[in-house]
């Protein structure tokens, strides 16, 4: 077999644990005071270079413990991944997100174009208002809003029609 038509070895994947799994293994490294055996008892298939990582990793979170901790005391907590800081992922109340809609629906019915832009600035403005300081109108945020947005308050012009009619018949 020709070398170029051989696989490449798959890439290394990252791991991700919960919080649950976190406070786990940081309170058997507690219990136990060896970090070997906790790594070999949870982690029994891995490599020594991988070993070396994991035991690290583990030694961190002993560290972390309060922190881990106090994610595992929030409401579904304990089954997350990634502890994200306060005002992260802010969302919008619904009746700010209908008033976003109406401002959106009256400039479209004056055939204004609008820009992710407008629609960000739109958005810190009415969450300034509201009390909502954390909001930003992030990259995600103003695409999942465009995209839904796309077709909120339009109107097909008569032109549309007329096409849509002979297309009919």
């Amino acid at each position: 077999m020709h070398p170029a038509a051989q696989r490449a070895a798959l890439p290394k994947r990252r791991s991700s644990y919960t919080a649950r799994e976190k406070l786990d293994a940081a309170n058997a490294l507690e219990a136990t005071k060896d970090v070997a055996r906790v790594v070999k008892e949870r982690y029994p298939d891995l490599s020594a270079s991988a070993y070396q990582l994991r035991r690290k990793l583990v030694l961190k979170w002993l560290r972390n413990k309060p922190k881990i901790e106090m994610q595992c005391s929030l409401k579904n907590g304990s089954s997350k991944k990634k502890a994200w800081p306060a005002g992260v992922g802010t969302k919008l109340p619904l009746e700010v997100e209908k008033e976003l809609v109406v401002w959106v629906n009256d400039l479209r019915k004056d055939g204004v174009p609008i820009s992710t832009k407008m629609l960000a600035l739109q958005a810190q403005e009415l969450a300034t208002e509201n009390g909502i300081e954390s909001f930003s109108a992030s990259w995600r945020w103003r695409r999942r809003h465009c995209a839904i947005d796309a077709n909120i308050g339009e109107v097909d012009s008569d032109d549309d029609i007329e096409v849509n009619e002979v297309d009919e018949e």
